[in-house]
Parts: structure tokens; C-alpha cells; sequence
């Protein structure tokens, strides 16, 4: 979907619009964990849900939510209430999604594998060189944490020796020696 204002399509006041688009991405997304119950080649994508209560659980959720979000989201999410036909052209167009999937299923594997890799060696020309400078830039605060943890654990265990030493003397049976 296209933010821009043209006659007869999505011929919205701006906030409206932006609301329009907002909630057509997450309904996409929505659709797109159906597409991803399948990672084989197959078209049926619905197999077995029935018996996945936690996915439908999740679904439940998130529609949900996102209805409260889109009806009174508000300020937080800059977004004004929209009505049913609205609604109803964020659900069509995310819906979408789903025989797109299965266009992307028909396309063979190997020709997937030969577009990847020539599309993404510049992606991997840009991502070496940063995750090395991530990594020299991040290994400073590793090595802090990895210390704070140290002296955390040795403090844990310093604490714990002593409250067993503090209950053995209220037993009677410390083998600590005190010179009173």
C-alpha cells in the first residue's frame, strides 16, 4: 500500500490513511503466521490446527489486541479509530498474503538458492565487515558483564556461607573459633 493521496484510492484524510495502512501491515502479519505453520512446499497451510491450541490461543490474542489498538490506540501509536468498510480493506488486502504464499511455494527451490545468492552477496559484503566491528565494539561490555557475573556469584556465595556459619552458631555446632 502506498502512503500517497490519489482519487479513488484510499482517498483518506492523512491520519486515517496512516491508520488504514497500520493496521493492513499487522493484519499481514497476522495472515503470514499461517503461512509459516508450513516451512515444507505444500499449499495447506491450515493442516492440523485444530489441534494447536496454542496457536490458536496466540491468534486469538493478537486479534484482539489489535482490534483494541486500532479502536483506541490513540496518541500511542498515532493512529484514530476506523470504520467497518476500512476494516474491511485492511483485512482484504492482508489477506493477500496468503495465495502470495503459495505463488512463492511453486517457485523451485534450486532457482530460490541461485536468486539468494547472487542478491545477496552484497548484503553479506556489508554484514561481515559490520558484525566484526559490532564485535570489537561490543567485547569491552562482554567482558564487564562477564566480570559483574564473577563477582555476583562469588558474593552469592560468600552470603550463603555465612548464614550457614550464622545458623550453625545458633545451633551450637560452629567449628568457626571466636576469641572473646
Amino acid at each position: 500500500m502506498h502512503f500517497v493521496k490519489a482519487p479513488g484510492f484510499l482517498d483518506y484524510e492523512d491520519d486515517v490513511r496512516r491508520s488504514v495502512v497500520f493496521n493492513t501491515f499487522v493484519w499481514m502479519q497476522i495472515f503470514n503466521e499461517f503461512n509459516n505453520r508450513r516451512l515444507d512446499n505444500k499449499f495447506n497451510v491450515l493442516t492440523g490446527l485444530h489441534r494447536n491450541w496454542f496457536f490458536i490461543g496466540i491468534n486469538i490474542i493478537m486479534v484482539g489486541c489489535q482490534a483494541v489498538i486500532a479502536n483506541y490506540g490513540g496518541v500511542a501509536f498515532s493512529i484514530v479509530p476506523i470504520n467497518g468498510v476500512q476494516w474491511a480493506i485492511c483485512i482484504v488486502v492482508a489477506a493477500f498474503s496468503l495465495p502470495w504464499a503459495m505463488v512463492i511455494r511453486i517457485f523451485p527451490d534450486p532457482w530460490f538458492a541461485a536468486v539468494a545468492h547472487v542478491v545477496g552477496k552484497p548484503f553479506v559484503m556489508v554484514y561481515h565487515p559490520l558484525s566484526r566491528g559490532m564485535h570489537w565494539i561490543w567485547r569491552p561490555f562482554a567482558r564487564g558483564f562477564r566480570r559483574l557475573g564473577q563477582i555476583m556469584k562469588f558474593k552469592r556465595k560468600d552470603e550463603s556461607e555465612n548464614q550457614s556459619d550464622a545458623s550453625d552458631v545458633e545451633k551450637g555446632t560452629s567449628t568457626r573459633h571466636t576469641n572473646d
